[in-house]
């Protein structure tokens, strides 16, 4: 890792295209500038993290997806089974509006997590 030391207002070069600014340094805490091209991503550590998470999980097979899925469901379905009702679980139910006979179905909302 290159450590460098700046004071405000200095900056530093990342190639031809990617400048650095200290803007402000206050208790603990340094505000940069960044200049780069529209087509260069940034992001705050955490951030990209989260977006490679994210990327990694829509890259699973669907195979994985459904499984996942499936566990969810299977979870739900003991909880229901362990309360007897949907209102003291965290699965809400509606009605099924096309026929008055039929079982409740689980709303499309709640089918994420």
């Amino acid at each position: 890792m290159l450590v460098l030391s700046r004071k405000l207002n200095e900056s530093i070069m990342i190639g031809d295209q990617i400048e650095i600014v200290v803007l402000d340094v206050r208790e603990g805490s340094v505000r940069l500038g960044i200049k780069a091209p529209r087509d260069v991503s940034i992001h705050r550590q955490e951030v990209y993290a989260e977006i490679r998470q994210q990327n990694a999980l829509a890259a699973q097979p669907e195979s994985l997806k459904l499984s996942s899925t499936t566990q969810r469901l299977k979870s739900a379905a003991r909880i229901f089974k362990t309360t007897g009702s949907p209102e003291k679980s965290s699965i809400r139910f509606k009605k099924n509006s096309g026929d008055k006979n039929a079982p409740d179905s689980p709303s499309a909302a709640d089918a994420s997590p």
